[in-house]
C-alpha cells in the first residue's frame, strides 16, 4: 500500500493513516495536530476535514487534482451539496484545462493548471543511476518489450505473441511477485526459456527475464524498446507515466477510461489500446522500424516537455499560502 511504501522514507516526521472521515475525528485530529496548511491529493475530497479545516481557517490545498463530469460532485442530485465545498477551499490546483473548464461551467472559480506531479517523479526516478551492464548482456542487440505489473491477461498475450518474434526479449515484471505466482509465470514461459531476476547468472539464450522482486520496474524501463502495461483488463491500468518517460510506446488493455494520459498517447499515436495478441503483433511489426521507433522518441519528448514542473507550482502555492500566514 502507499501507507507501507512512505514508511521506508524519510519524508516526514508522522506517517499514518487519516481516520475515517466523520464530524468527530476530523474535529480531534485537526485539534490535535494544529496544522498550518493541508494538502489533499488528486481525489482526496474529505468533507468533514475541510469544514472543520474553514472553521479554523487553516489553508487547504487540493492538487493535482482531476474533476470528470460523471464525478458525484457535478451530478444534479449533489451538486448543491459538493459546490460550496469545492468552492471553500483555499487553493484547487488541476492536472488538465479539462478539469479547469468543468469547475467553471459550475461556478468554482480560481483554480490553476499545475499539471501532474506523476511525471516529475518519473523523471526523477530515470534520472537515477542503474546498473546496466547485466541487463544489456542479457539482451544484448535483441528488441526489448516490457511487461510491466501484469496480470493473467496480458501474460496470455505475450505467450500468444511471442512465437512470431523469436529475437524478442521480455522484461516480465508482475504486480503479484509471491513465490506462488512467480512460478505458475515461470512454468507457463518455460518454452521460451526463463531467467529470474534474482539468480546471479542469468542465461543470454533464454527470451524472458522475470522480475522476482519488488522496486525495480520504474528504472527497467529504461531497457526496452516498447512497453505493455498490465491491468487495464480488470484489476485497474498500473502506471503508464514510468515508461513513457524513457521515450517508449505504450500499450495497454481497454479499461483506461480514467487515466487522461492514456487518452493523449492515443491521440499522439504513441500509446495502443489492445484486446488481442494480434493487436500486439501489429505493434511489434510497426515497431520493428527503427526510425519509427526513433520518431515516436522524438514526440514523446516533446510531449513530456510539457508535462513537468507540477511538483515545483504545487510546492510555489504552498509557500504562498505560508507566506500569508506569517
Amino acid at each position: 500500500s502507499g501507507f507501507n511504501n512512505f514508511k521506508q522514507r524519510d519524508l516526514a516526521e508522522q506517517i499514518l493513516y487519516l481516520p475515517l472521515d466523520t464530524p468527530q475525528n476530523a474535529k480531534e485530529f485537526i485539534t490535535l495536530i494544529q496544522p498550518d496548511i493541508a494538502i489533499f491529493i488528486k481525489y482526496e475530497i474529505w468533507v468533514n476535514y475541510f469544514h472543520v479545516l474553514k472553521q479554523k481557517n487553516i489553508p487547504l490545498i487540493l492538487a493535482p487534482a482531476v474533476f470528470r463530469p460523471e464525478q458525484i460532485y457535478f451530478k444534479a442530485f449533489a451538486r448543491s451539496f459538493f459546490t460550496p465545498i469545492l468552492r471553500n477551499i483555499s487553493s484547487i490546483l488541476v492536472q488538465n484545462e479539462a478539469s479547469l473548464k468543468l469547475l467553471e461551467k459550475h461556478n468554482i472559480r480560481g483554480a490553476e493548471i499545475c499539471g501532474d506531479s506523476r511525471f516529475d517523479q518519473a523523471i526523477a526516478n530515470k534520472n537515477q543511476d542503474y546498473p546496466a551492464e547485466k541487463i544489456e548482456q542479457f539482451l544484448g542487440k535483441s528488441f526489448c518489450l516490457a511487461l510491466g505489473s501484469s496480470w493473467p491477461p496480458e501474460e496470455d498475450i505475450l505467450e500468444q505473441s511471442l512465437p512470431s518474434f523469436p529475437n524478442v526479449k521480455v522484461i516480465l515484471a508482475p504486480h503479484d511477485v509471491s513465490p506462488s505466482n512467480i512460478k505458475r509465470i515461470e512454468t507457463k514461459f518455460s518454452p521460451f526459456g526463463v531467467s529470474k531476476f534474482s539468480e546471479e547468472k542469468w542465461a543470454t539464450e533464454n527470451a524472458i527475464l522475470l522480475i522476482d522482486n519488488i522496486g525495480h520496474l520504474k528504472k527497467l524501463y529504461r531497457f526496452a524498446d516498447f512497453a505493455l502495461i498490465g491491468g487495464g483488463f480488470g484489476a485497474g491500468l498500473h502506471s503508464t507515466v514510468e515508461a513513457i518517460v524513457y521515450g517508449i510506446p505504450v500499450a495497454f488493455g481497454p479499461k483506461h477510461y480514467k487515466f487522461i494520459e492514456v487518452a493523449e498517447y492515443i491521440q499522439l499515436s504513441f500509446g495502443f489500446e489492445v484486446k488481442t495478441s494480434d493487436e500486439v503483433l501489429h505493434i511489434l511489426q510497426k515497431l520493428e522500424d527503427k526510425n519509427l521507433r526513433l520518431k515516436l522518441r522524438d514526440d514523446i519528448e516533446e510531449y513530456l516537455s510539457h508535462k513537468t514542473g507540477a511538483a515545483d507550482k504545487i510546492s510555489a502555492k504552498v509557500l504562498q499560502l505560508l507566506k500569508r500566514l506569517s
